[in-house]
């Protein structure tokens, strides 16, 4: 890529969420369907909808809609913005309990009945098209349909090719097919010991019309446990929007003659890990703080008036397990990291800080030399229900050669996203590592991170937004063109103008009493300097 090949002003941003699919949940009832693997189902979207009906910011998952299948397809649940429908989805999960004794039907008419329900559902999806565009301003409204199914067979895949070829596929993403297995199962994934229904068949149509079928259907095996179920409905949390790119990583222009001044620029996108516990109501303790709410005052036993002072909690933290220090990823923490020391509040004895002190030291000690961390947990109850079960935060400590430990947030099993990454086994291109390691060879290697040596400009920005500071204090390196430009029209301007004081002096502040020597040598030096000698005068008799 050339140098200089930067966006313009125009397209440095982007939209995000703008092409989330409208989900459809097809339950298929047929044996092995049971009460346990139910009560599995039931619970994972139990636990996704208490977080995805209550989640802040964009819209994930615009539109919503569970059928079940057996003797005959039934709509539990129509189409439903998530957002705010806590209870109706958990209305309709006590619906679908009531459906796992229905394992008796023939197969073939459960594969017309299912064939029936995906017509149906697209049928549903475009009465609702129209409002969905004006109300929620999404760029594609489009419709991803999943088929959880206990049971495979090779005519469930030749019936949804047939159902395919009947429909209108432009407002079709995806049709994904789960097959569910328990735990006991044996998960083989190869394609010669899978059942028929994941491997391709020979189709009865075309052979371009049936790769542009196969194209829009999905085989995924699947452990029906509740971790791998929820992970797999969290998927439709993260953003699915390809319009643009999110990120771009400029490297230094290469120094090599054949290189010619090129500049490798990385277009890359970034992919959530985790949830921010700041979209979701009851996680305020998520993360500690010192300073406290602003919103809670303190009022003292005595006076009675509110107090301007922050109510902050004596945070409580529980040591629930020891952590290897080898086995803590990065990228399950979260927050502002926080300094913990031993306390040296004044209302303690002596005795009681200097033993806390001692054992203090002791833990840092014991943990450094074991290579360990420490898990804890902290109980909060939720501002919006008090009447809900308390939720329980969890924080990491980590020692340290002085005498401190250093706790973060650890991100817990409601706000973890599926993040699963395939291993690229391919060595890259000759030409592309030539580049890249040209490019790495200009940059400075530091053996240590010095914050002190890496300044962000942040006080010289408030300086320039909020203060006083005239531009001309600034180095030119740090300025645009246009400023620069304004700053020489400024001085060309001024040439041969005397720069004034745009403050006028501070008044002397008038003294109570009589004044002292110092006081009256100085009026007399005042009266000397300035005509003006009744007013001083005046000014004395009032002194």
């Amino acid at each position: 890529m050339a140098a200089g090949s930067y966006l313009s002003l125009e397209n440095r941003h982007r939209t995000a969420f703008g092409r989330q699919p409208c989900r459809v949940l097809l339950v298929d009832c047929a044996s092995p369907f049971d009460h346990e693997q139910c009560s599995v189902l039931c619970q994972a979207l139990g636990n996704f909808f208490a977080v995805a009906c209550n989640l802040g910011g964009p819209n994930r998952l615009p539109l919503f809609s569970l059928y079940v299948v057996h003797k005959c397809y039934e709509c539990l649940l129509p189409f439903i913005h998530v957002k705010g429908s806590l209870p109706r989805v958990q209305h309709c999960l006590a619906e679908l309990r009531m459906f796992a004794s229905h394992g008796d039907c023939v197969m073939s008419d459960r594969v017309d009945e299912l064939r029936t329900a995906i017509q149906h559902s697209m049928t549903q999806f475009r009465q609702h098209l129209p409002l969905l565009k004006q109300t929620m301003g999404l760029k594609k409204c489009s419709l991803e349909v999943t088929v959880m199914s206990w049971h495979a067979q090779q005519s469930g895949v030749k019936s949804l090719e047939v159902t395919l070829k009947q429909l209108d596929l432009e407002n079709l993403k995806k049709l994904q097919v789960l097959h569910t297995k328990s735990p006991n199962d044996s998960m083989n994934l190869d394609n010669d010991q899978m059942s028929p229904e994941f491997t391709s068949s020979p189709l009865d149509i075309d052979s371009n019309e049936g790769d542009e079928l196969l194209s829009f259907i999905d085989f995924q095996p699947l452990e029906c446990t509740t971790s791998m179920l929820e992970g797999f409905f969290k998927a439709w949390l993260h953003d699915f929007e390809t319009d643009w790119e999110h990120l771009h990583l400029i490297f230094p222009p290469l120094s090599s003659r054949s290189a010619q001044g090129k500049r490798i620029t990385l277009k890359c996108d970034m992919q959530e890990t985790m949830l921010s516990p700041t979209l979701l109501p009851g996680t305020s303790n998520f993360s500690l703080s010192i300073m406290g709410s602003s919103t809670v005052k303190r009022i003292p036993p005595i006076t009675g008036k509110t107090s301007s002072l922050p109510l902050v909690p004596i945070h409580r933290l529980r040591v629930v397990k020891i952590l290897q220090a080898d086995g803590l990823c990065e990228s399950v923490l979260f927050g502002l990291p926080l300094v913990v020391k031993p306390t040296s509040c004044w209302k303690l004895e002596w005795e009681d800080l200097e033993s806390n002190r001692q054992f203090f030291h002791a833990l840092c000690h014991t943990l450094q030399e074991r290579q360990q961390f420490l898990l804890a947990s902290y109980e909060t109850i939720s501002a919006v229900q008090r009447k809900a079960c308390p939720v329980q935060a969890y924080f990491v400590l980590l020692p340290s050669p002085a005498l401190t430990l250093l706790i973060k947030a650890v991100v817990s099993a409601e706000l973890l996203l599926p993040c699963q990454q395939p291993i690229y086994a391919e060595d890259p291109t000759p030409d592309a590592l030539r580049d890249m390691q040209g490019a790495l060879d200009q940059l400075e290697v530091m053996k240590t991170y010095n914050p002190l040596q890496v300044k962000s400009l942040l006080d010289r920005h408030l300086q320039e937004a909020f203060g006083k500071l005239p531009l001309c204090n600034i180095p030119t390196s740090r300025l645009s063109k246009r400023q620069q430009q304004s700053i020489s029209f400024q001085e060309t301007g001024r040439t041969g103008q005397l720069h004034t004081a745009t403050v006028p002096p501070m008044l002397l502040a008038q003294t109570q009493g009589t004044p002292t020597k110092c006081q009256r040598k100085a009026l007399k030096v005042h009266e000397g300097h300035h005509s003006a000698t009744g007013a001083t005068q005046d000014n004395m008799k009032e002194i």
